[in-house]
């Protein structure tokens, strides 16, 4: 049993193997009769392009053409479509997925550039103005309308001079030494000022001090007098300012001093107070020969402004009239001219400020 199996199945092998080898010589047969025949003319009328974008000829009709050969015609013809769609597939797949769109450019109408026209004068103002604000920016800006008011505190420096030759005369050669010397005196009042632009006219009235001291020293006797000056004084401004920057400026004015204290002298020495008597009696004969008077001081001064309203200010004045004025006596007091040097240092601020700008 198992050999006729055997036997069967060698059968079957050779059959098929028989079956092969009779395609493989017809096909072979085949190939050859196509390559022996004339190629066919071309077909004057190309055929249409398919969607993919391939030629197609045209069949040739059966009268004309051999069957076989026919056959392997359309079978070469349908490759090259194959092959052509296969190659041609990539290209349609990547022109889907990024598609290309064109814009479309819209014609310009006349009211278009009609609207346009009319904005360019618009643009060319508003580079002129931002060239403007650059300039004032650049430029220093000076307020065309402003007025400050405040409050002032400082210190200065008073000295009242020739004051020995009221006491003493220098006709003989004299046996004594005289020494002068000023003080540190307070400074405070009110300020006002009205400002134009560059210029402004200041107002003030402060309380200080004019004060100095003369000491006569006589070796001789080694006596020492000293004989104090002081007078409170309410003191008066009128002023010009030119400002160089918005924030600095000087001036030029004229102040006048009032002196309202009554006992401003006083008169002491080292001597004993055997003489306690005395040096009373020389107070006293002082104080009613010497009589106060306003005094009128030509005045200049600069300062700083900030602009958190603090103002700094530095001041000279110069005494051109008598502060005191030696009445007619019996104790050889003289008349003689006597100024007064000031000097001070004041802090300032604005409480009240108004500005109207450019």
């Amino acid at each position: 049993m198992e050999n006729n199996e055997n036997n069967q199945k060698k059968k079957r092998l050779l059959s098929l193997l028989l079956l092969l080898i009779a395609l493989l010589l017809g096909g072979g047969l085949l190939w050859k009769c196509n390559r022996g025949t004339t190629p066919t003319p071309p077909n004057p009328d190309p055929s249409p392009v398919n969607g993919e974008g391939s030629p197609i000829t045209q069949h040739l009709t059966p009268n004309n053409q051999h069957p076989h050969r026919a056959y392997a015609q359309k079978k070469r013809e349908r490759m090259k479509v194959v092959e052509q769609a296969v190659k041609e597939e990539p290209t349609v797949q990547a022109v889907e997925e990024t598609p290309v769109t064109k814009e479309v450019e819209k014609p310009v109408t006349r009211e278009e550039r009609k609207v346009v026209e009319q904005d360019e004068p618009e643009i060319d103002q508003e580079e002129d103005v931002a060239v403007v604000d650059t300039a004032e920016i650049i430029r220093p800006s000076f307020p065309e309308s402003h007025f400050r008011f405040g409050p002032r505190l400082g210190i200065g420096y008073t000295s009242i001079t020739r004051l020995g030759g009221i006491l003493e005369s220098y006709n003989v050669r004299p046996h004594f030494d005289m020494t002068e010397k000023g003080y540190v005196v307070p400074r405070i009042g009110l300020f006002g000022e009205w400002r134009y632009k560059r210029l402004g006219i200041e107002l003030g009235a402060d309380y200080t001090m004019f004060s100095s001291t003369l000491t006569k020293y006589t070796p001789q006797t080694d006596v020492r007098e000293t004989v104090k000056f002081r007078y409170d004084i309410l003191y008066t401004q009128l002023l010009g300012n030119v400002y160089l920057t918005p924030n600095i400026y000087m001036g030029a004015g004229v102040s006048v001093a009032f002196p309202f204290v009554s006992r401003n002298i006083d008169y002491s020495t080292n001597r004993n107070t055997f003489y306690q008597q005395v040096d009373n009696l020389t107070r006293y004969h002082l104080r009613n020969s010497l009589k106060k008077r306003p005094q009128l001081l030509p005045t200049i001064h600069a300062g700083y402004q900030l602009d958190n309203g603090i103002q700094f200010g530095l001041e000279y004045s110069y005494g051109i009239t008598d502060l005191m004025e030696t009445l007619p006596n019996d104790y050889s007091y003289n008349e003689i001219k006597n100024n007064t040097h000031f000097v001070s240092f004041t802090v300032a601020y604005n409480i009240f400020c108004n500005r109207k700008k450019k």
